[in-house]
C-alpha cells in the first residue's frame, strides 16, 4: 500500500511538474527518485547481512496438534533490519505439495534471534521443512529486496506418542526351550549375587534394589541390575517389506504400534535387538537399551522409509547366541508373530482399542 501511495505521488508530481514547468516540482520529483534509490540500498544491504535458518537440523517431538520448530535470524551488520519476511515451506515426503507459512521478524545490529513456530505434526514420520524467499524491507517500507538463493532446510522427526505394550515374561509350556531358560531366571530382583551395574531408577522397580548409597551421594535414586537380568532373551524381527503401506492409517499403525511394543520390551527387559533387511535382502539391525528406548530405531525408520542407506560405520547386527533367543516378528502389515506363529494381526483402523487392550505374554 504505502509503495504504491509513494509511486503514484512520484507519478502526479513528475506529470505536472514537467506539464506546466514548475521547477519547484520537478525538483520535489527528483529528491523522490533519490530517496527511492536510497531506500533501494538500504534494503539491499541488509538483505546482505540477513541470514536465516534452523537452531536444530533434526528437532524430535510427539505427535500432536501443534509441534513447536524454533527459527533462528541473524544479523551480520551493524545496520538495524526493521522488518523482513521468510516463506517457510512444510510437509511430509509423501504429500504432493507442501504447506506454507509466512514469518516476519526484525532485528537490531549484530543480533541474533530465536522465534518458535508452530506446526501442525498429526502424523508419525520426518515433517519437511524449508526456508526460502526471503524479502528484507528498508526503513520506512516502501522498498524491498528478496532473494531465493539461500535456502535453509531441517527435519521435524515426529515420534508416536509415549504408550507401553504390558509384557508377561512367563512360560507358557515345559516343552518350549526358550520358556524352560526362563523359567530357570530369578522370579524377582536380587536373587543373583553378581551385580552387573548401576542404573537410575524406573517406575516399578523393586525397593530392594535400591543402592543407597550410591542414591545418597547422588541424591538419585539407584538400582542394582544383576547379571542374569541382562541377558538377551528376546529379539524382534521388522518385516519392512520395503516400506510398502496401503493406507496412511496403516502407516501410522506400524510405527504407533512398534514403540509401544519397544517400550514394553525395554521395561521387561535391559536391552533387545532389532533386526531387518534392506532392499537388498541384506541383514541390518541395531541394539536398544532401556536408556534410550524406541528413539533411536524410530528415527532411523524414518530415514530409511525415504531412501537414505545406513552409513558404511554402521555397525553389524549384533549375534544372538543359539538357543537362547526368544523371536518375534512384526511386520508393516501390522501382524505380530511369535516364532513364525501369529500372535495378533492389528486392524488399521481400529489398532488404538486393540492396543489399549493387548498384553504380550512369552
Amino acid at each position: 500500500m504505502k509503495k504504491g501511495l509513494y509511486l503514484l505521488l512520484l507519478l502526479v508530481t513528475l506529470a505536472v511538474g514537467s506539464v506546466y514547468q514548475i521547477n519547484l516540482l520537478m525538483a520535489l520529483a527528483i529528491g523522490e527518485i533519490l530517496l527511492w534509490i536510497c531506500l533501494a540500498l538500504v534494503s539491499w544491504r541488509c538483505r546482505r547481512h540477513l541470514k536465516l535458518g534452523f537452531e536444530k537440523r533434526v528437532a524430535v517431538v510427539l505427535r500432536q496438534e501443534k509441534a513447536p520448530c524454533t527459527l533462528r535470524a541473524e544479523n551480520t551488520g551493524r545496520t538495524a533490519i526493521l522488518r523482513f519476511r521468510a516463506r517457510l515451506r512444510y510437509g511430509y515426503p509423501w504429500e504432493k505439495k507442501p504447506k506454507k507459512l509466512s514469518v516476519y521478524g526484525s532485528l537490531e545490529g549484530r543480533e541474533v534471534q530465536l522465534s518458535r513456530v508452530e506446526l501442525p505434526a498429526v502424523s508419525c514420520g520426518l515433517l519437511h521443512l524449508t526456508l526460502d524467499r526471503v524479502r528484507v524491507y528498508d526503513w520506512l517500507g516502501l522498498t524491498s529486496s528478496s532473494f531465493s538463493k539461500q535456502k535453509a532446510e531441517a527435519w521435524l522427526a515426529v515420534l508416536p506418542p509415549f504408550q507401553e505394550v504390558p509384557v508377561d515374561l512367563s512360560y507358557r509350556s515345559a516343552g518350549d526351550s526358550a520358556a524352560l531358560l526362563l523359567s530357570s531366571l530369578p522370579q524377582q530382583n536380587g536373587d543373583s549375587e553378581e551385580v552387573r551395574q548401576l542404573r537410575e531408577y524406573r517406575e516399578g522397580d523393586p525397593t530392594r534394589s535400591i543402592h543407597w548409597k550410591q542414591s545418597a551421594r547422588t541424591q538419585t535414586l539407584w538400582v542394582k541390575e544383576y547379571e542374569q537380568q541382562s541377558d538377551r532373551l528376546v529379539e524382534l524381527h521388522l518385516g519392512l517389506n520395503r516400506f510398502a503401506f496401503s493406507t496412511p492409517s496403516q502407516r501410522e499403525g506400524f510405527y504407533v504400534i512398534l514403540s509401544a511394543l519397544v517400550h514394553g520390551l525395554l521395561r521387561a527387559l535391559p536391552q533387545i535387538p532389532v533386526y531387518w533387511t534392506d532392499g537388498e535382502g541384506r541383514p541390518q539391525g541395531m541394539q536398544l537399551s532401556s536408556k534410550e528406548g524406541a528413539e533411536p530405531l524410530l528415527l532411523l525408520l524414518y530415514h530409511l522409509e525415504q531412501g537414505e542407506g545406513l552409513s558404511p560405520e554402521h555397525p553389524a547386527p549384533p549375534v544372538a547366541p543359539p538357543g537362547r533367543i526368544l523371536r518375534l516378528d512384526f511386520t508393516t502389515g501390522l501382524q505380530l508373530l511369535e516364532d513364525r506363529k501369529l500372535l495378533c494381526s492389528f486392524s488399521p483402523k481400529q489398532y488404538p482399542q486393540q492396543l489399549s487392550c493387548f498384553t504380550l505374554q512369552l
